[in-house]
């Protein structure tokens, strides 16, 4: 029986990949990190379907209690196409950020980046604002991770 307006509040956060066997939104169809975020919807919803019998009404917290978030190291050029536009219709309203943003592939020039997504997060309703992943070089990582 938890109860007051400034509860925490909870995130899941999704890599920025396909879900196959997940969800698809009706209107966007296969989206990176949006069939997560469908699934986990209508588990909160229909616990049952999932092999669990809940104590509390999850849907409850999950409308005033959860965030949305994902990963991702997509341009912010891509990210309406790919993601935004489809998390508006299917998720109006409901917040979302970016827990790990920075975009590597091709190099760009992070500052254009930062500028282009922090203009997304100011004209949406749901896009809460982002995490810059890795500002400063680390020497202590290898292979792939030496990337970021």
């Amino acid at each position: 029986g938890v109860q007051g307006p400034d509860l925490p509040k909870f995130t899941v956060t999704f890599s920025f990949g396909m879900c196959d066997q997940c969800h698809k939104p009706q209107l966007a169809g296969n989206k990176p990190a949006l069939n997560q975020m469908l699934e986990l919807r209508i588990a909160f919803k229909y616990p049952e379907a999932y092999g669990y019998t809940p104590k509390n009404d999850l849907m409850s917290v999950y409308n005033t209690r959860f965030i949305n978030s994902f990963n991702t190291q997509n341009s912010a050029s891509e990210l309406q196409d790919l993601f935004f536009t489809a998390y508006g219709q299917e998720f109006s309203g409901k917040p979302v950020f970016i827990g790990e943003f920075h975009s590597i592939h091709p190099p760009r020039d992070q500052l254009t980046e930062m500028n282009t997504i922090l203009s997304m997060a100011t004209s949406s309703q749901e896009f809460m604002g982002l995490n810059f992943f890795e500002f400063q070089v680390r020497y202590d990582k290898g292979g792939t991770e030496a990337e970021f």
